[in-house]
């Protein structure tokens, strides 16, 4: 945190560490303050994915695991974006996917 406290990865390590240490609603908050701070979209979609996590615990979302390794695994425009419009889809597709996952958890779980 010290090194970049407005890196998404570090919002996310502090809110991990928090819910090991049984603070489950601080986690959350942390995540929810983070994304104040947060300029990438690629950054606000990890702490999206992390928010859910945290949600739905101790249930678990695979899809959010695929979604969060797709964003994490680097990709040339040779490989999947050949031009800005498909990035910006692929992005709109992953909010969209976190809605509708959003959705799905039970307000029971949410604090």
């Amino acid at each position: 945190m010290k090194a970049d406290p407005y890196h998404g990865d570090s919002i996310i390590q502090l809110a991990r560490l928090q819910l090991a240490e049984g603070y489950r609603n601080d986690a959350i908050n942390t995540i929810k303050s983070g994304k104040l701070h947060i300029l990438s979209r690629r950054d606000r979609q990890l702490l999206d994915i992390e928010q859910l996590r945290l949600l739905a615990n101790p249930n678990k979302i695979d899809e959010l695991d695929v979604l969060e390794k797709y964003l994490r695994t680097p990709h040339t425009e040779q490989q999947t974006l050949t031009t800005e419009k498909d990035a910006e889809n692929l992005s709109r597709y992953i909010d969209e996917r976190l809605d509708i996952l959003t959705t799905q958890i039970p307000l029971s779980h949410v604090p």
